[in-house]
């Protein structure tokens, strides 16, 4: 018996264990067709090889062609590089058709959508991967740099410049480093911080001297001209020694190379300084030769001053006020430009930003959505496992108290048996003592009231298990379910029969009460197997092909049969609690 039981807790828990089974299954499949929909469809077929190879190419092809200086005119393969790779690339080659994009708007004067990209595209890079393209990436931070010193963003100069310098030396790139050393003082002569102007070239100098930059005369030049501002004249004469002796951008007759004229003016400043007139004025009128009016006639007024010559500063003064306003104008329009560059980009932020917590919102909520069907879906699944699995178990239970109900009655009976044998053999047996027979049989009855009250608990207990399986089970059967559906229909026969056959099975004695009485119609009793199951007046009068004030007659009627009277919306329920007991 022990063994017959372990064997059906066995399977019980075999069969809770597959019905969880589907229950997970169900729920990952329905959680994967959600994400399927909230998310587009994104799992989609492969790249496709051919396609692949021809965007690649497109890449590089694009890629060499910005190293080459050519300008882009047209950001309609980019956009197309883009749409690709942001589905199919790796990180580096995002980053590159981001970059490329910002190139071609960049070309285009379309500066807050170049900054834009360029941002994007340093977004793409993953600085944690030991295939990172830090190449490219400090190419990005450097032309950020450029965009952001244009625009006089000191700080964001700054940030991005520092940028640039840290991932070309992780590239290796060791010309590009140096480079942003150069530019290192960019953003404190946009803030007119002298101080730090000084100390970042200097530090920018020693840098570049150290692994021999071909460039660092670029820094010198600004630099001297900060220190005589500042009016730091050795400091300047130093510079100004290892400038002219130092880089090969002097002759043999130290006139400075073509384009570089500016230096004159430089010259000029200095000689000023130290109260060499003469050779100032020289320096001034050679900065004139070469095209830099509006500071050559500034030079030579200061110099006019200082000798007290009133013609010659008249002259100069007048000269130096028409040239200044010249460059004045041209530099209030280029500040104009700047200004309106920077409302569209800060407008271009704004919109991106505010598109962006838009998008954040809306995948927080989706996240939310998603977490809230899982819990639910996981929620239901346990209340169905833990349902199962108890309703198991009590069938279990019903089956194994069942099977002992059976046992003892069996044994009651054969006991009953015994009893009856024991008391016609006291009547044959004349010769054996009355007492004899009087205590066995007295035995015999003590053990069936024994069994006798075992039977009934168990009853009792089975009854109470079985109370609300009626009901369970009644609403499960196929020929129910197929009435619901069929409201509309008429049933036939052997819908009738079927419904029949159920009760006969599962409610015997309810089934047995129904039909066995005589003053009910078939129409009633068919009335009385469907009242149980809570189908309305409304459905029972389509089955019947009826009113509903015929069926709510027939209730009646059915009412006063069974039970002396009762309201028709009172039937269903009595006859309900006749199915359950």
């Amino acid at each position: 018996m022990a063994g017959t039981i372990k064997l059906r807790n066995f399977a019980v828990m075999k069969h809770a264990i597959r019905s969880l089974r589907k229950y997970i299954t169900r729920y990952l499949v329905a959680l994967f067709l959600l994400c399927f929909i909230v998310f587009g469809g994104g799992l989609t077929s492969c790249e496709n090889r051919e396609t692949g190879e021809r965007m690649r190419f497109l890449l590089d092809s694009l890629q060499q062609a910005n190293r080459n200086y050519e300008e882009f005119t047209s950001d309609s393969l980019q956009l197309e590089l883009c749409q690709y790779f942001d589905r199919w690339g790796t990180r580096n080659e995002r980053m590159k058709a981001h970059y490329l994009l910002g190139r071609a708007y960049h070309d285009m004067g379309e500066i807050p959508h170049a900054l834009e990209c360029y941002q994007q595209a340093t977004e793409m890079a993953d600085t944690t991967s030991n295939d990172c393209d830090y190449v490219t990436l400090s190419r990005i931070f450097g032309q950020m740099a450029d965009l952001f010193f244009l625009q006089n963003l000191a700080d964001e100069g700054e940030e991005a410049n520092n940028k640039y310098i840290r991932y070309a030396w992780v590239a290796r790139d060791t010309m590009a480093a140096l480079y942003g050393y150069t530019q290192k003082s960019v953003p404190y002569y946009i803030l007119r911080d002298t101080d730090k102007v000084i100390t970042a070239s200097y530090e920018a100098i020693a840098v570049c001297e150290k692994f021999n930059y071909p460039y660092t005369s670029a820094i010198y030049a600004p630099t001297i001209r900060i220190l005589l501002a500042s009016k730091k004249y050795p400091e300047a004469r130093k510079l100004m020694d290892k400038f002219e002796s130092g880089t090969d951008l002097f002759d043999k007759n130290h006139e400075i190379v073509h384009g570089r004229e500016l230096y004159y003016y430089t010259g000029g400043l200095y000689q000023l300084g130290i109260s060499n007139i003469d050779s100032a004025e020289t320096c001034f009128r050679k900065s004139i030769k070469s095209g830099y009016i509006d500071l050559s006639y500034k030079g030579l007024l200061l110099v006019f001053e200082q000798r007290g010559i009133s013609d010659s500063i008249s002259k100069y003064a007048h000269l130096y006020a028409e040239s200044h306003d010249r460059y004045v104008d041209d530099k209030n329009t280029v500040a104009i430009q700047q200004i309106a560059s920077m409302y569209r980009y800060d407008s271009f932020r704004h919109k991106a930003d505010t598109v962006e917590k838009q998008n954040a919102s809306q995948r927080s909520w989706i996240l939310f959505l998603l977490l809230c069907v899982s819990i639910l879906t996981l929620s239901i699944i346990a209340v169905s496992y833990i349902y199962h699995v108890k309703n198991a178990k009590r069938k279990l239970k019903i089956e194994r108290l069942n099977n002992e109900y059976l046992r003892i009655h069996h044994n009651y009976v054969t006991l009953s048996r015994e009893y009856h044998e024991l008391q016609l053999k006291e009547l044959q047996d004349k010769s054996a003592l009355k007492e004899d027979y009087e205590s066995r049989l007295e035995e015999k009855m003590t053990e069936m009231n024994a069994l006798k009250n075992e039977i009934e608990k168990l009853g009792a207990t089975l009854k109470g298990l079985q109370r609300s399986d009626n009901m369970i089970l009644l609403n499960g059967e196929a020929v129910v379910i197929r009435l619901r559906k069929s409201q509309r229909q008429l049933p036939d026969e052997n819908d009738w029969e079927e419904l029949r056959i159920v009760y006969k099975r599962l409610c015997p004695l309810y089934f047995s009460y129904i039909t066995s009485n005589h003053e009910l119609s078939i129409r009633d009793k068919l009335i009385c197997l469907l009242l149980p199951l809570d189908f309305t007046s409304k459905e029972l009068s389509v089955f019947f092909s009826v009113s509903q004030q015929s069926i709510t007659n027939s209730k009646l009627k059915i009412g006063k049969k069974l039970f002396g009277g009762c309201s028709s919306n009172e039937l269903g329920q009595r006859l309900k609690m006749i199915v359950i007991d």
